[in-house]
């Protein structure tokens, strides 16, 4: 419980401090300052008295950040003595804290600061000025302010509270303000004491207050309403306006300051008018204005939509604010610069045809928009004029009288209303009969050709747009009169008699493996050609021999249909297929390449694709083939659709290198299957042996031998035949090479002092393969001397017995004792001596007694896993 009070009275603390601190900037740091400026307004007055601490928590933490002599009790401003220290509620405490801050302490034997520390200043709590009352400044710059009575710290020693004092506080108050500025000033400037800000006096700013239209501000070309931050920002200082020494510019704003006139219009008349000329329209049309629809002032017009300044100068639509600011920049006011060729989709419902052109309910309903759009704004720039200009806004807004302007006026939008009505597309563009004469072979048009021009039109892939819309005046002419024969547009055809040629598709290949295919064309006479493809005509164009073309669809059959267009409008169309296919099939998997006899096997597994065709296999004795042509370094040694070939074209010792690439019928290749194979002989060891039995004595020398077989019989002269030897066989160490002798064995002599198992081994190279012997084990005895006793000794009394064994063994070794007896060596007794090891060998020594008199003999026996089973010499001596 004690703990959590602590907690909240540290929070009730802080909060305390939080509510009382301000923020405010020096107003007057020095004491003469106010009377300086202030003297020439006597109208002026300071803001209202505050007597709220100007003291912020951070101050704290400079020096309360440790323990230390500054406290043991942790707040959120530091360590203090107690959570008091921070109750600045407590006016003792502040007292408390003035004293304990000053050059003199009262508490000596309390606050321990003192001792290391010199006072601290004013300044590092106080980081701001103390708040003014408010007060009139006289006209001859005397100070009438009544000052104000504020408790503050005596600053001296005083044994006993209080430590405190009262005083009036003025401009001019040394306890107030820093010392007198005894410099010349020469000017009353604002910036002699306000080099930061106003905010400290709050009169200032509400008195710098103007207004301006909506927007500016907002648009970036103003930085704000206020004329302090707005003059700032364009590096002006209050002499700009109050101090002025232009004797014009002074009058202007003097006359400003004294009608407290605050509107930017005041001090620059000729700054505002011009943003009207600024905001007109230059290319705007009477009709827009006439049909009380726009204005010719966009300020206005926008206005009039709830649009401010901001939604041109400022937009935050990236795709917008670079439209309006491209118009801006280039002074261009026309509406089209912002809202495109035709406007603001606002303009599209009031252009919509009515009644609707695909309504099946309305006089030819569907008919209409087989040719036509529903929208006028849409329909009407897609054809021209009698000039042969297209139609725009102007065409029909600038009439001023007869159909166009009635319909306009009365808000008719239906196509009648300006047009007739011309009935069945279909009846529209049959044409009635064909002509005889320049034809073909006796023959009339309707026999090749569709009797309906929109069906044989289409057919020749010729859009409404290009007869309708067609600058020809032939052709307008044809239509305004109604005319429909083949000949009103055609006035010469087939003069040049029939043409003909070949076409085909990359050279006439059955496959092509790219979306891109060359048009190859032969057809003499043909100076326009179009193609066919995927369902649609592409333009007319010059004839050329050869033409890209490409597929977007996927891969299988495409037919590419073309047409050639002689001078005389003779056309010839020709058909081609082909096959696309550019999927590439899958690669060979599992390639491998085996010895075999001295050749190289390869095989592997051909992928499943139903399309493929074959296999290559390329040889190299340098890398694998990045592709399947046959390129520097790179033999092709097979190609079919099997899925194994016997090389034999290799040599001994040579590494190969195979990469093999699968094709389909369409003549794509896969990625690459590798595979290497060095071509080696084969060896081997016949047994590995000794040239003596075992086993061998301690020390001694076994010479190992052993012959190795190739093919061809022995493989000899060979200097890098390894020995190999192990106590254990699994820890193996390498003990040198073996040489060849004239009889045909490589050998090694070794001396051995354990149980040692050999191999020999044949690292091989690039012409021979690797091998190794069979493990040959040599059994070694351990070395015991002959045991050292007595000759003579007495029956039943004690002597020693000793004797040498190697290599060192700790534990006994065991002694077998023998006695003459009824004319035979009998065994009579086994004791273990014990050893004692040295530095090179072991000791063993047993100390025994012989309870008859006769012949006796005693050896010494070892065995143990790394020698064989050890015999000593016999010692013999005789019992009394």
């Amino acid at each position: 419980m004690r703990k959590r009070r602590s907690i909240v009275l540290a929070l009730l603390a802080l909060g305390m401090l939080l509510a009382f601190s301000v923020a405010v900037s020096d107003a007057a740091p020095i004491p003469t300052a106010c009377a300086d400026c202030h003297s020439k307004y006597p109208g002026d007055s300071f803001d209202g008295y505050s007597d709220a601490t100007p003291v912020t928590g951070a101050t704290c933490i400079y020096c309360h950040k440790l323990r230390h002599g500054t406290g043991v009790t942790e707040t959120p401003l530091g360590y203090f003595v107690s959570l008091e220290s921070v109750n600045f509620t407590n006016q003792t405490t502040i007292d408390t804290i003035h004293n304990a801050h000053r050059d003199t302490n009262p508490y000596p034997d309390d606050y321990g600061c003192i001792d290391c520390h010199e006072g601290t200043a004013c300044t590092t709590c106080h980081t701001s000025a103390v708040p003014h009352g408010e007060h009139p400044v006289l006209q001859d710059g005397g100070n009438a302010y009544p000052g104000v009575t504020e408790r503050y710290s005596l600053g001296r020693y005083s044994p006993s509270p209080p430590y405190w004092t009262t005083a009036t506080l003025t401009c001019t108050n040394g306890d107030c303000h820093a010392t007198m500025n005894t410099a010349f000033v020469a000017r009353p400037s604002c910036t002699n004491c306000h080099t930061v800000d106003k905010t400290g006096h709050g009169d200032i700013p509400s008195k710098h207050e103007t207004t301006s239209t909506a927007g500016c501000v907002d648009s970036g070309c103003h930085y704000s309403q206020n004329l302090i931050t707005e003059h700032e920002s364009r590096t002006y200082t209050c002499d700009t306006c109050h101090n002025n020494p232009d004797p014009a510019r002074e009058a202007t704003c003097d006359a400003a300051v004294e009608a407290e006139d605050v509107r930017c219009a005041a001090c620059h008349p000729s700054a505002v008018s011009p943003h009207h000329d600024l905001h007109l329209y230059a290319a705007f049309s009477a009709t827009c204005q006439s049909e009380a629809c726009h204005s010719n002032y966009l300020e206005e017009e926008h206005a009039r939509r709830g649009y401010d300044c901001s939604v041109c100068h400022s937009n935050p639509d990236p795709e917008r604010a670079a439209t309006v600011e491209g118009a801006i920049g280039s002074g261009d006011r026309s509406c089209m610069a912002c809202h495109g060729a035709l406007g603001e989709m606002g303009h599209y419902s009031i252009h919509e045809a009515d009644p609707a052109l695909d309504d099946p309910t309305q006089p030819y309903g569907d008919f209409c928009r087989a040719c036509h759009v529903n929208n006028i704004m849409q329909e009407h720039p897609r054809h021209r004029g009698p000039d042969g200009s297209f139609l725009n806004c102007e065409t029909c807004h600038s009439q001023t009288s007869g159909p166009v302007y009635e319909a306009i006026s009365g808000g008719d939008t239906s196509c009648d209303a300006c047009h007739d009505i011309h009935g069945n597309v279909v009846a529209l563009h049959e044409s009635p009969t064909t002509r005889r004469g320049n034809v073909i072979d006796g023959l009339e048009c309707n026999e090749c050709h569709y009797s309906n021009l929109a069906s044989e039109h289409d057919e020749q892939g010729v859009t409404c747009s290009e007869c309708h819309d067609n600058p020809d005046l032939t052709v307008l002419a044809a239509i305004d009169a109604g005319r429909k024969e083949c000949p009103d547009c055609h006035p010469t055809y087939h003069t040049g008699g029939v043409l003909s040629g070949t076409f085909v598709l990359d050279g006439g290949d059955e496959y092509a493996t790219s979306t891109t295919v060359v048009a190859n064309s032969n057809v003499a006479g043909a100076t326009l050609m179009r193609f066919r493809k995927d369902g649609v005509w592409s333009s007319w164009e010059a004839y050329a021999a050869e033409k890209p073309l490409m597929f977007t669809s996927g891969d299988g059959s495409k037919t590419v249909d073309a047409q050639y267009r002689d001078g005389a409008d003779n056309i010839l169309q020709l058909s081609d297929d082909i096959l696309l296919d550019t999927t590439v099939p899958a690669a060979p998997s599992q390639l491998s390449a085996a010895e075999a006899g001295g050749f190289i096997l390869l095989t592997w597994t051909n992928p499943a694709d139903a399309d493929l065709e074959a296999v290559r296999v390329l040889r190299s004795t340098v890398g694998y083939a990045q592709d399947p042509d046959s390129g520097a370094g790179q033999t092709q040694v097979y190609e079919g659709a099997g899925t194994e070939y016997l090389d034999t074209g290799v040599i001994v010792g040579d590494t190969y290198f195979y990469t093999a690439f699968a094709r389909d019928k369409a003549g794509n290749w896969s990625s690459a299957a590798t595979a290497i194979r060095t071509l080696q002989i084969e060896t081997e060891w016949n047994a590995l042996s000794g040239n003596i039995s075992t086993p061998v004595q301690y020390g001694g020398y076994v010479t190992l031998r052993a012959t190795l077989k190739c093919p061809s019989g022995t493989l000899a002269g060979r200097s890098d035949v390894e020995v190999w030897r192990s106590a254990d066989g699994t820890n193996w160490n390498r003990d040198g090479n073996a040489t060849y002798n004239a009889a045909g064995f490589y050998e090694a002599p070794r001396r051995v002092y354990e149980n040692t198992r050999f191999q020999f081994r044949f690292p091989g190279d690039n012409a021979y393969v690797a091998c190794s012997s069979n493990v040959y084990l040599v059994s070694v005895q351990a070395y015991l001397s002959r045991p050292v006793v007595p000759f003579n000794v007495r029956r039943n009394a004690y002597f020693t017995i000793y004797g040498y064994l190697k290599p060192r063994h700790s534990g006994y070794t065991r002694l077998e004792i023998y006695r003459w007896y009824r004319g035979g060596w009998r065994f009579f007794a086994r004791r273990y001596a014990g050893n004692y090891s040295y530095s090179s060998y072991t000791k063993y020594s047993y100390r025994y007694r012989v309870p008859y008199a006769g012949t006796w003999f005693i050896r010494a026996v070892h065995s143990d896993g790394n020698h064989a089973a050890s015999y000593s010499p016999t010692a013999p001596f005789i019992a009394r």
